[in-house]
């Protein structure tokens, strides 16, 4: 909802006062013809109760507004999953003059079909909170709250949950009793959908199917298809609401853009439904939303226009800096090269010297290379970098506002006082380059079949250099000539050398071992980088292409 919306919105209190005054009007002109109550009255009486209980809670968790996961446990899977309804009759006149029965719960899919038994729930009873108005006034209020589901039936397909991969909803029925008249009502209350799936990564997906069923629940004034400017509102509506803070205009152009494209490569298509055409690009955009309420600095950063958040990759290559001022922009990866089940990425994108250098941070070791960023920022040459942003001359060491004493508790790289493990392959190429000349040409000879170099070279005319931070990507030249481009993954590195490394140390004499001494020889030394660049070299091999 927009502001403005919100803002005419009774409070519940004002609205627990004002059906309590509605009740007792009621109730003193029926108690005159006590002795029978009409049909129409009847009527009456059942949309008043009806609309006295409001699902102020629809189902959620904490992670997700829309979707929630399961868990196995035995024979069953438990979801966790909040929702609560509260009555809007005053706990006085409820007391005096109504019976209320427990609630029941049952699970059914939204698109649910004539046969269909649902998943029954463990019933709810009712309880009483007390709350203060805006006077300090303490007031009663009745409710029911739901903190979990249980998932029992099988899907005959697989070996997942029924409901599964489903959009779903919950229906809560109850009896209600008013005493003075001896009227009985059942009264049925449905939640809004929400996805139940196996894992997290999912959730975008559901969040859009939602997002897209709530659109279609508003009266329309547009054919069979949503347009692709009503998309745009609502997704930047969700933007504000997780994130806190309004998209900027270069965002809600890029937005519609994609959008509008999407539309007018499948506006043509006969009776093609809105979520085959949005679904999977506001998944997109939702992982990238979600990731603003996984690391809150970012939506800071973005309202200062230091980070621009959801936008299109061609400002990579409208920046143009020199070595004595370079050009700095911080983004989010674009929706073409995102899965809608993959998280987002921060990219770093650097122009200098007329070289346009690309980073991605880390996505296990976000933070830290967060705190890297922001130390680095207070360094005298930050002060003359630019940072590409809305509002003019801002720099590099604009970062530094964020910079606090507790960052290097944060941080695991950076701490001046607890001396950490740095990454290993920059110190493994400074091992290897110091290698005295006779090993260095041993070592030549053992990697003659296999010519290695840092993919770090320019791509063609536009200078490129994709730079990660989380892999090493070398180079190897087969028999045949062909070059063949090998991921060299840092942790599975580790894996082997960890594995491998007590293997040679059994072998070798106990003067050699690999352990730790005092009196650590230089001949040690060299033998042990041998060892080593032998072991990197196997490995590299078992990588490579065939």
């Amino acid at each position: 909802m927009d502001t403005d919306e919100t803002k005419q919105c009774p409070t519940l209190l004002g609205l627990q006062r004002a059906t309590t005054e509605l009740f007792t009007k009621f109730i003193n002109s029926s108690e005159v013809k006590s002795n029978y109550v009409k049909i129409e009255e009847r009527t009456c009486w059942r949309e008043f109760l009806q609309n006295s209980f409001v699902i102020v809670a629809q189902p959620s968790t904490p992670e997700c507004v829309a979707a929630t996961k399961y868990e196995k446990s035995e024979s069953t899977y438990n979801v966790k999953l909040n929702s609560r309804i509260i009555c809007l009759l005053d706990a006085d006149k409820i007391q005096a003059h109504f019976t209320f029965s427990t609630v029941d719960v049952t699970l059914f899919s939204l698109d649910r079909h004539d046969g269909e038994q649902g998943e029954m729930q463990p019933v709810l009873e009712w309880k009483t909170k007390t709350i203060f108005d805006a006077k300090g006034q303490p007031k009663l209020v009745y409710y029911v709250e739901l903190q979990s589901i249980r998932l029992t039936k099988p899907n005959s397909r697989s070996a997942r949950p029924l409901y599964n991969s489903k959009l779903c909803r919950l229906q809560f029925q109850m009896k209600i009793t008013i005493n003075d008249l001896n009227i009985e009502e059942s009264l049925t209350f449905l939640s809004r959908p929400f996805g139940v799936c196996s894992h997290a990564q999912y959730f975008p997906e559901y969040v859009a199917k939602v997002l897209i069923y709530e659109i279609q629940q508003i009266p329309q004034h547009f054919g069979h298809t949503i347009p692709p400017d009503i998309i745009t509102d609502f997704i930047c509506r969700y933007h504000t609401r997780i994130t806190g803070v309004e998209p900027k205009l270069h965002t809600k152009r890029y937005i519609l853009q994609q959008l509008q494209a999407i539309y007018e490569s499948q506006k043509d298509t006969i009776n093609v439904p809105s979520n085959d055409i949005y679904e999977e690009i506001l998944a997109k955009l939702i992982s990238q939303i979600e990731f603003f309420v996984d690391h809150p600095y970012l939506s800071m950063m973005y309202e200062d226009s230091l980070f621009l958040g959801i936008c299109d990759n061609t400002i990579d290559e409208e920046i143009n800096g020199t070595w004595e001022q370079m050009y700095i922009l911080l983004r989010f990866n674009t929706l073409a090269e995102q899965q809608s089940t993959q998280q987002a990425s921060v990219r770093y994108i650097v122009h200098n010297v007329g070289e346009l250098v690309k980073a991605t941070f880390h996505s296990k070791a976000f933070v830290d290379d967060m705190c890297g960023m922001i130390f680095e920022s207070k360094s005298e040459k930050a002060k003359i970098s630019r940072i590409v942003s809305n509002i003019p001359n801002r720099s590099f060491f604009d970062f530094s506002l964020y910079f606090d004493d507790e960052l290097y508790r944060l941080s695991s790289d950076t701490s001046p006082i607890k001396q950490t493990y740095k990454p290993l392959i920059p110190v493994l190429w400074s091992t290897m380059r110091s290698i005295p000349d006779n090993q260095s040409k041993q070592l030549s000879s053992n990697l003659s079949s296999n010519k290695y170099k840092l993919a770090t070279s320019h791509v063609a005319s536009l200078g490129e250099m994709q730079t990660s931070l989380s892999n090493l990507s070398v180079l190897t030249k087969n028999p045949n000539g062909l070059n063949k481009q090998v991921i060299l993954e840092t942790d599975k590195l580790i894996n082997y050398l960890a594995e491998k490394l007590p293997e040679i140390a059994v072998k070798i004499e106990p003067d050699e071992t690999l352990s730790i001494s005092s009196n650590v020889t230089n001949e040690n030394v060299k033998k042990r980088k041998l060892i080593l660049s032998n072991l990197i070299h196997d490995y590299i091999q078992t990588i490579s292409p065939v």
